[in-house]
Protein backbone atom coordinates (compact mmCIF):
# COMPACT_ATOMS: atom_id res chain seq x y z
CA UNK A 1 0.00 0.00 0.00
CA UNK A 2 1.45 2.83 -1.25
CA UNK A 3 -0.36 5.53 -3.09
CA UNK A 4 -0.13 9.32 -3.10
CA UNK A 5 -2.76 11.61 -3.95
CA UNK A 6 -2.47 13.52 -7.52
CA UNK A 7 -2.61 17.26 -8.32
CA UNK A 8 -4.59 18.03 -10.83
CA UNK A 9 -5.76 21.23 -12.31
CA UNK A 10 -8.87 20.20 -13.13
CA UNK A 11 -10.68 19.75 -9.60
CA UNK A 12 -11.57 23.63 -9.25
CA UNK A 13 -14.96 22.45 -10.48
CA UNK A 14 -15.66 19.78 -8.48
CA UNK A 15 -14.16 21.71 -5.09
CA UNK A 16 -16.49 24.34 -5.86
CA UNK A 17 -19.33 21.40 -6.19
CA UNK A 18 -18.52 19.95 -2.49
CA UNK A 19 -18.29 23.33 -0.69
CA UNK A 20 -20.93 24.89 -2.26
CA UNK A 21 -22.92 21.97 -1.15
CA UNK A 22 -24.35 23.51 2.80
CA UNK A 23 -25.59 20.05 3.55
CA UNK A 24 -22.07 18.32 2.97
CA UNK A 25 -20.12 21.47 4.17
CA UNK A 26 -17.06 21.37 6.56
CA UNK A 27 -17.20 22.42 9.88
CA UNK A 28 -15.89 25.68 10.97
CA UNK A 29 -12.44 25.68 10.41
CA UNK A 30 -9.93 25.39 13.37
CA UNK A 31 -7.35 27.28 14.44
CA UNK A 32 -4.34 24.94 14.96
CA UNK A 33 -1.44 27.51 14.58
CA UNK A 34 -0.47 27.42 18.09
CA UNK A 35 -0.51 24.02 18.30
CA UNK A 36 1.31 22.84 14.91
CA UNK A 37 3.86 25.20 16.34
CA UNK A 38 4.54 23.45 19.67
CA UNK A 39 4.91 20.40 17.31
CA UNK A 40 7.14 21.58 14.94
CA UNK A 41 9.35 22.91 17.73
CA UNK A 42 9.70 19.42 19.17
CA UNK A 43 13.43 19.09 20.40
CA UNK A 44 15.02 16.96 18.00
CA UNK A 45 16.66 14.55 20.91
CA UNK A 46 13.23 13.17 21.74
CA UNK A 47 12.52 12.24 17.89
CA UNK A 48 13.68 9.12 18.77
CA UNK A 49 11.67 8.45 21.55
CA UNK A 50 8.53 7.85 20.72
CA UNK A 51 7.18 7.38 24.99
CA UNK A 52 9.15 11.00 25.93
CA UNK A 53 7.91 12.58 22.24
CA UNK A 54 4.65 11.59 22.86
CA UNK A 55 4.77 13.45 26.11
CA UNK A 56 6.52 17.07 24.84
CA UNK A 57 3.44 16.39 22.15
CA UNK A 58 0.91 16.18 24.89
CA UNK A 59 1.51 19.60 26.73
CA UNK A 60 0.42 21.93 24.12
CA UNK A 61 -3.01 20.75 23.96
CA UNK A 62 -6.14 21.63 25.39
CA UNK A 63 -8.45 18.81 24.20
CA UNK A 64 -7.93 15.55 22.47
CA UNK A 65 -8.60 16.53 19.23
CA UNK A 66 -5.32 19.15 19.70
CA UNK A 67 -3.53 15.91 21.18
CA UNK A 68 -4.41 14.01 17.44
CA UNK A 69 -3.42 17.62 15.49
CA UNK A 70 -0.07 17.27 17.29
CA UNK A 71 0.92 14.26 16.61
CA UNK A 72 -0.40 14.65 13.20
CA UNK A 73 2.07 17.87 12.73
CA UNK A 74 5.02 16.33 14.15
CA UNK A 75 4.57 12.94 11.55
CA UNK A 76 4.15 15.80 8.55
CA UNK A 77 7.05 18.23 9.56
CA UNK A 78 9.42 14.83 10.40
CA UNK A 79 8.85 11.42 8.19
CA UNK A 80 9.40 12.01 4.63
CA UNK A 81 7.37 9.46 2.23
CA UNK A 82 9.25 5.91 1.21
CA UNK A 83 9.38 6.67 -2.55
CA UNK A 84 12.52 4.28 -2.67
CA UNK A 85 10.63 1.71 -0.14
CA UNK A 86 7.85 2.09 -2.60
CA UNK A 87 9.61 1.25 -5.96
CA UNK A 88 11.28 -1.62 -4.43
CA UNK A 89 7.92 -2.63 -2.27
CA UNK A 90 10.13 -2.33 1.06
CA UNK A 91 7.77 -2.29 3.69
CA UNK A 92 8.90 -0.56 7.07
CA UNK A 93 6.58 -1.25 9.55
CA UNK A 94 8.61 -1.29 12.33
CA UNK A 95 8.13 2.24 14.84
CA UNK A 96 11.59 2.10 16.26
CA UNK A 97 13.00 1.77 12.49
CA UNK A 98 10.30 4.55 11.27
CA UNK A 99 11.42 7.23 13.78
CA UNK A 100 15.42 6.26 13.15
CA UNK A 101 14.79 6.51 9.27
CA UNK A 102 12.13 9.11 9.37
CA UNK A 103 10.78 7.95 6.37
CA UNK A 104 7.29 5.51 6.05
CA UNK A 105 4.90 4.21 3.37
CA UNK A 106 1.21 4.63 4.15
CA UNK A 107 0.99 1.95 6.77
CA UNK A 108 4.17 3.02 8.55
CA UNK A 109 2.30 6.78 8.87
CA UNK A 110 -1.14 4.90 10.17
CA UNK A 111 1.24 2.53 12.70
CA UNK A 112 3.19 5.60 13.78
CA UNK A 113 -0.14 7.82 14.59
CA UNK A 114 -1.97 4.23 16.11
CA UNK A 115 1.70 4.24 18.74
CA UNK A 116 1.27 8.21 19.28
CA UNK A 117 -2.62 7.80 20.00
CA UNK A 118 -2.28 3.91 22.44
CA UNK A 119 0.38 6.45 24.42
CA UNK A 120 -2.25 9.68 25.09
CA UNK A 121 -5.38 6.89 25.72
CA UNK A 122 -7.05 7.53 22.28
CA UNK A 123 -9.07 5.31 20.58
CA UNK A 124 -7.61 4.73 17.00
CA UNK A 125 -7.56 2.57 14.22
CA UNK A 126 -5.45 1.68 11.32
CA UNK A 127 -8.21 1.26 7.80
CA UNK A 128 -7.14 -0.07 4.86
CA UNK A 129 -8.63 0.56 1.57
CA UNK A 130 -8.74 1.40 -1.99
CA UNK A 131 -8.32 4.97 -3.46
CA UNK A 132 -8.35 7.43 -6.09
CA UNK A 133 -5.08 9.69 -6.88
CA UNK A 134 -7.68 12.46 -7.30
CA UNK A 135 -11.22 12.69 -6.82
CA UNK A 136 -12.09 13.18 -10.34
CA UNK A 137 -9.97 10.05 -11.03
CA UNK A 138 -10.62 6.34 -11.76
CA UNK A 139 -9.52 3.90 -8.86
CA UNK A 140 -7.97 0.54 -9.41
CA UNK A 141 -10.18 -2.26 -7.37
CA UNK A 142 -7.81 -4.84 -8.00
CA UNK A 143 -6.42 -5.05 -4.23
CA UNK A 144 -6.64 -2.40 -1.09
CA UNK A 145 -4.11 0.19 -1.58
CA UNK A 146 -3.43 2.13 0.85
CA UNK A 147 -3.85 2.81 4.79
CA UNK A 148 -5.52 5.50 6.83
CA UNK A 149 -6.44 5.81 10.53
CA UNK A 150 -9.86 6.59 11.99
CA UNK A 151 -10.16 8.05 15.97
CA UNK A 152 -12.44 8.64 18.34
CA UNK A 153 -12.91 12.19 19.43
CA UNK A 154 -15.79 14.17 20.78
CA UNK A 155 -17.85 10.67 21.08
CA UNK A 156 -17.55 10.25 17.86
CA UNK A 157 -15.06 8.32 14.89
CA UNK A 158 -13.90 11.14 12.54
CA UNK A 159 -11.57 9.80 9.59
CA UNK A 160 -7.58 11.44 8.96
CA UNK A 161 -4.87 10.48 6.47
CA UNK A 162 -1.35 11.24 7.65
CA UNK A 163 0.49 10.26 4.67
CA UNK A 164 -1.60 12.24 1.97
CA UNK A 165 -1.72 15.11 4.68
CA UNK A 166 2.04 14.71 4.28
CA UNK A 167 1.77 15.71 0.73
CA UNK A 168 -0.11 18.65 1.44
CA UNK A 169 2.75 20.79 3.39
CA UNK A 170 6.43 21.95 2.05
CA UNK A 171 9.21 21.34 3.71
CA UNK A 172 8.75 23.72 6.20
CA UNK A 173 5.78 22.39 7.25
CA UNK A 174 3.47 24.64 5.93
CA UNK A 175 -0.22 24.33 4.59
CA UNK A 176 -0.44 24.07 0.80
CA UNK A 177 -4.32 25.08 0.53
CA UNK A 178 -3.87 25.36 -3.32
CA UNK A 179 -6.17 21.89 -3.82
CA UNK A 180 -8.98 22.42 -1.35
CA UNK A 181 -8.30 19.34 -0.04
CA UNK A 182 -7.42 18.50 4.08
CA UNK A 183 -6.89 15.11 5.61
CA UNK A 184 -7.30 16.31 8.84
CA UNK A 185 -10.50 15.14 10.41
CA UNK A 186 -12.96 16.20 7.06
CA UNK A 187 -16.61 15.06 7.05
CA UNK A 188 -17.12 11.93 5.84
CA UNK A 189 -18.79 12.89 3.19
CA UNK A 190 -15.70 14.33 1.64
CA UNK A 191 -13.24 11.64 2.46
CA UNK A 192 -15.17 8.83 0.98
CA UNK A 193 -15.05 10.72 -2.52
CA UNK A 194 -11.29 9.39 -2.45
CA UNK A 195 -11.27 6.84 -0.11
CA UNK A 196 -12.90 3.77 0.08
CA UNK A 197 -12.41 1.49 3.07
CA UNK A 198 -12.49 -2.21 2.79
CA UNK A 199 -15.26 -2.17 5.95
CA UNK A 200 -18.06 -0.25 4.76
CA UNK A 201 -18.97 0.57 8.07
CA UNK A 202 -15.80 2.58 8.33
CA UNK A 203 -17.00 4.87 5.80
CA UNK A 204 -19.37 6.41 8.56
CA UNK A 205 -22.10 7.02 6.73
CA UNK A 206 -25.23 6.40 6.10
CA UNK A 207 -25.52 5.53 2.85
CA UNK A 208 -22.33 3.87 2.37
CA UNK A 209 -20.97 4.22 -1.07
CA UNK A 210 -20.18 0.50 -2.90
CA UNK A 211 -17.37 -0.47 -4.63
CA UNK A 212 -18.65 0.52 -8.52
CA UNK A 213 -20.04 3.85 -7.21
CA UNK A 214 -16.32 4.77 -6.28
CA UNK A 215 -15.63 5.37 -9.78
CA UNK A 216 -18.42 7.39 -10.55
CA UNK A 217 -17.49 11.19 -11.21
CA UNK A 218 -17.79 13.07 -7.49
CA UNK A 219 -21.14 15.40 -8.37
CA UNK A 220 -22.75 11.59 -8.88
CA UNK A 221 -21.60 10.41 -5.96
CA UNK A 222 -22.84 13.39 -3.46
CA UNK A 223 -26.12 12.70 -5.35
CA UNK A 224 -26.57 9.43 -3.70
CA UNK A 225 -25.10 10.03 -0.36
CA UNK A 226 -27.77 12.46 -0.45
CA UNK A 227 -30.30 10.00 -0.19
CA UNK A 228 -31.80 10.68 3.10
CA UNK A 229 -34.07 7.21 3.25
CA UNK A 230 -30.75 5.42 3.91
CA UNK A 231 -30.30 4.37 7.59
CA UNK A 232 -27.15 1.74 7.63
CA UNK A 233 -26.62 1.34 11.67
CA UNK A 234 -22.43 1.67 11.22
CA UNK A 235 -21.99 2.90 14.77
CA UNK A 236 -23.46 -0.41 15.98
CA UNK A 237 -21.23 -2.63 13.25
CA UNK A 238 -18.25 -0.70 14.29
CA UNK A 239 -19.20 -1.27 18.17
CA UNK A 240 -19.53 -5.21 17.36
CA UNK A 241 -16.33 -5.52 15.56
CA UNK A 242 -14.05 -3.69 18.43
CA UNK A 243 -15.72 -5.50 21.13
CA UNK A 244 -13.98 -8.97 19.16
CA UNK A 245 -10.51 -10.12 20.63
CA UNK A 246 -7.91 -9.23 17.99
CA UNK A 247 -8.13 -12.88 15.93
CA UNK A 248 -11.81 -12.03 15.79
CA UNK A 249 -11.39 -8.72 14.69
CA UNK A 250 -9.68 -9.62 12.07
CA UNK A 251 -11.68 -12.38 10.67
CA UNK A 252 -14.61 -10.29 10.67
CA UNK A 253 -12.79 -7.68 8.54
CA UNK A 254 -12.22 -10.07 6.32
CA UNK A 255 -15.24 -11.46 5.85
CA UNK A 256 -16.79 -8.03 5.55
CA UNK A 257 -14.19 -7.22 2.64
CA UNK A 258 -15.45 -9.99 0.59
CA UNK A 259 -18.66 -9.72 0.82
CA UNK A 260 -18.01 -5.67 0.27
CA UNK A 261 -16.14 -6.92 -2.57
CA UNK A 262 -15.21 -10.43 -3.74
CA UNK A 263 -12.00 -10.12 -5.74
CA UNK A 264 -9.07 -12.19 -6.52
CA UNK A 265 -6.97 -10.61 -3.61
CA UNK A 266 -10.12 -10.11 -0.95
CA UNK A 267 -10.53 -13.82 -1.65
CA UNK A 268 -7.05 -14.91 -1.66
CA UNK A 269 -6.73 -11.83 1.81
CA UNK A 270 -9.77 -14.14 3.62
CA UNK A 271 -8.64 -18.10 2.76
CA UNK A 272 -5.09 -16.89 4.67
CA UNK A 273 -7.19 -15.02 7.36
CA UNK A 274 -9.62 -17.97 7.75
CA UNK A 275 -6.63 -20.21 8.16
CA UNK A 276 -4.70 -17.88 10.82
CA UNK A 277 -7.75 -18.06 12.78
CA UNK A 278 -8.03 -21.69 12.41
CA UNK A 279 -4.16 -22.27 14.27
CA UNK A 280 -5.88 -19.95 16.83
CA UNK A 281 -8.34 -22.08 17.54
CA UNK A 282 -6.06 -25.14 17.26
CA UNK A 283 -4.36 -23.54 20.22
CA UNK A 284 -7.22 -22.84 21.86
CA UNK A 285 -8.67 -27.05 21.95
CA UNK A 286 -4.98 -27.60 22.87
CA UNK A 287 -5.78 -26.06 26.05
CA UNK A 288 -9.09 -27.50 26.48
CA UNK A 289 -8.30 -30.87 25.60
CA UNK A 290 -5.35 -30.47 28.35
CA UNK A 291 -8.16 -29.15 30.93
CA UNK A 292 -10.58 -31.98 30.41
CA UNK A 293 -13.18 -29.58 29.40
CA UNK A 294 -14.96 -32.17 26.64
CA UNK A 295 -17.96 -30.24 25.66
CA UNK A 296 -16.27 -26.79 24.95
CA UNK A 297 -13.21 -28.73 23.04
CA UNK A 298 -16.24 -30.10 20.75
CA UNK A 299 -17.75 -26.94 20.25
CA UNK A 300 -13.65 -25.20 18.91
CA UNK A 301 -13.15 -28.29 16.92
CA UNK A 302 -16.63 -28.06 15.26
CA UNK A 303 -15.75 -24.34 14.58
CA UNK A 304 -12.14 -25.53 13.05
CA UNK A 305 -13.66 -28.06 10.45
CA UNK A 306 -16.16 -25.13 9.36
CA UNK A 307 -13.68 -22.44 9.36
CA UNK A 308 -11.44 -25.18 6.71
CA UNK A 309 -14.81 -25.74 4.77
CA UNK A 310 -14.86 -21.58 4.37
CA UNK A 311 -11.39 -21.40 3.75
CA UNK A 312 -10.99 -23.61 0.60
CA UNK A 313 -14.10 -22.23 -0.71
CA UNK A 314 -12.69 -19.00 -0.55
CA UNK A 315 -8.91 -20.18 -2.11
CA UNK A 316 -6.90 -23.65 -3.17
CA UNK A 317 -5.33 -24.36 0.14
CA UNK A 318 -1.79 -25.14 0.57
CA UNK A 319 -0.73 -28.70 0.90
CA UNK A 320 0.43 -28.96 4.58
CA UNK A 321 -3.22 -26.51 5.26
CA UNK A 322 -4.77 -29.54 3.54
CA UNK A 323 -3.02 -32.20 5.74
CA UNK A 324 -4.17 -29.73 8.95
CA UNK A 325 -7.75 -29.55 7.56
CA UNK A 326 -8.40 -33.09 7.68
CA UNK A 327 -6.74 -33.82 10.52
CA UNK A 328 -9.06 -31.46 12.14
CA UNK A 329 -11.88 -33.91 11.18
CA UNK A 330 -9.90 -36.82 12.64
CA UNK A 331 -9.18 -34.89 15.85
CA UNK A 332 -12.95 -33.88 15.88
CA UNK A 333 -14.33 -37.86 15.38
CA UNK A 334 -12.03 -39.15 18.10
CA UNK A 335 -13.38 -36.31 20.73
CA UNK A 336 -17.08 -37.49 19.61
CA UNK A 337 -15.62 -40.90 20.81
CA UNK A 338 -14.90 -39.49 24.10
CA UNK A 339 -18.45 -38.22 24.28
CA UNK A 340 -19.92 -41.98 22.93
CA UNK A 341 -18.04 -43.38 25.81
CA UNK A 342 -19.98 -40.98 27.96
CA UNK A 343 -23.49 -41.50 26.94
CA UNK A 344 -25.86 -43.93 28.12
CA UNK A 345 -28.81 -42.98 25.84
CA UNK A 346 -29.25 -44.93 23.30
CA UNK A 347 -30.41 -42.28 20.40
CA UNK A 348 -27.68 -39.68 21.32
CA UNK A 349 -25.02 -42.69 20.75
CA UNK A 350 -26.27 -43.62 17.45
CA UNK A 351 -26.05 -40.18 16.15
CA UNK A 352 -22.96 -39.95 17.89
CA UNK A 353 -21.55 -42.76 16.37
CA UNK A 354 -23.22 -41.27 12.56
CA UNK A 355 -21.33 -38.01 12.64
CA UNK A 356 -17.91 -39.42 13.89
CA UNK A 357 -18.30 -42.09 10.39
CA UNK A 358 -19.08 -38.67 8.69
CA UNK A 359 -15.90 -36.92 10.04
CA UNK A 360 -13.80 -39.78 9.31
CA UNK A 361 -14.89 -40.91 5.76
CA UNK A 362 -14.73 -37.18 4.56
CA UNK A 363 -11.16 -37.09 6.50
CA UNK A 364 -10.04 -40.50 4.29
CA UNK A 365 -11.32 -38.85 1.32
CA UNK A 366 -9.29 -35.78 1.56
CA UNK A 367 -6.16 -37.47 2.41
CA UNK A 368 -6.48 -39.75 -0.25
CA UNK A 369 -6.25 -36.40 -2.35
CA UNK A 370 -3.34 -35.21 -1.34
CA UNK A 371 0.58 -36.88 -2.22
CA UNK A 372 1.31 -39.84 -0.04
CA UNK A 373 4.13 -38.96 2.97
CA UNK A 374 4.10 -40.58 6.54
CA UNK A 375 1.86 -37.95 8.16
CA UNK A 376 -0.84 -38.60 5.72
CA UNK A 377 -0.46 -42.24 5.67
CA UNK A 378 -0.48 -42.05 9.59
CA UNK A 379 -3.86 -40.35 9.09
CA UNK A 380 -5.54 -42.49 6.65
CA UNK A 381 -4.42 -45.35 9.05
CA UNK A 382 -6.43 -43.46 11.74
CA UNK A 383 -9.70 -43.34 9.30
CA UNK A 384 -9.49 -47.05 8.21
CA UNK A 385 -9.70 -47.89 12.04
CA UNK A 386 -12.37 -45.37 13.21
CA UNK A 387 -14.30 -46.07 9.86
CA UNK A 388 -14.22 -50.29 10.78
CA UNK A 389 -15.52 -49.46 14.50
CA UNK A 390 -18.01 -47.16 13.19
CA UNK A 391 -19.89 -49.00 10.36
CA UNK A 392 -19.50 -52.54 12.61
CA UNK A 393 -21.39 -50.32 15.64
CA UNK A 394 -24.01 -49.13 13.57
CA UNK A 395 -24.23 -52.77 11.44
CA UNK A 396 -25.44 -54.27 14.92
CA UNK A 397 -27.98 -51.50 15.45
Amino acid sequence: MNILPQKRKDEHWFLLLVFSLTSLALSAQTDYTAIDQHARQAPKRLHQNLPALSDYLLKGANNNTEKVRSFYSWIIKNIEYDEKARESKRINRHIVDILQRRKALCLGYAQLLLRFCQEAEIPCQIIEGYTKGAPTSTPNLERPDHAWNAVFLDGRWQLLDVTWGHSLYDADGNFDGSSGRDYFLPTPQRFVLDHLPVDPAWQLLRRPIQPQEFRLSPPRMLRLLQDSSASYAFEDSLHYALSLPAPAQKLLLARRSYRFYPTEATAKELSATLMDYEYHLGQRSEALQARGSLDSLLQVQEQMVSICEEAKASWPLFPKQQENCAYNRIHYGISLKERVDQSDEGAERTALHQQMLSQFQQAQAELQQMEQNAFVRQGLRVCEEYIGYCEDWLGRK
